[in-house]
Order: structure tokens, then C-alpha cells, then sequence
């Protein structure tokens, strides 16, 4: 089993991301991994059940990084 993880992974701060979309990993990646992986946790606490993809870590963070060049933070350089 992976690393629990305690408390809700926070969105990056606007200084963070470069909005360029040209860093691999881009801290929106990092954050939406992480997400995902906490959000399984807290349903597996519950009893449901979660599969996490790539798809589901991209489309539930759509609505907080809708900003960056790729989907995530404020935009910064655009």
C-alpha cells in the first residue's frame, strides 16, 4: 500500500507554477497525483470503493487549475 497521506494535498500557490506547461513534472501533476491518492485513501476509510487513474486525478482537479496553460494554477507567464 502507498504512503498515507494525512491531509488534503493543497493547490499549488500562484508563485508556484510557471504557467508555461513546459515543466516535467509541473507542480499541477505533482498536486493532482497526490489528490487522487488521498482521495482513495479517505474512501477506502469509508468503505467506498475508488480506482484511481490519470483521468480521474486530471478531472477532479479541472475546476481549481483551470488557469494554467496545461489545466492548472493562475496562468502565471500568459
Amino acid at each position: 500500500m502507498s504512503k498515507l497521506i494525512l491531509e488534503e494535498p493543497q493547490p499549488p500557490e500562484s508563485n508556484e507554477c510557471c504557467g508555461s506547461g513546459s515543466c516535467c513534472p509541473c507542480v499541477w501533476d505533482y498536486y493532482r497525483e497526490q489528490h487522487a491518492l488521498w482521495r482513495a485513501q479517505q474512501a477506502s476509510k469509508s468503505g467506498d470503493a475508488v480506482v484511481v487513474t490519470d483521468a480521474t486525478a486530471t478531472k477532479s482537479s479541472s475546476n481549481v487549475d483551470a488557469g494554467h496553460a496545461d489545466g492548472g494554477g493562475d496562468g502565471g507567464g500568459d
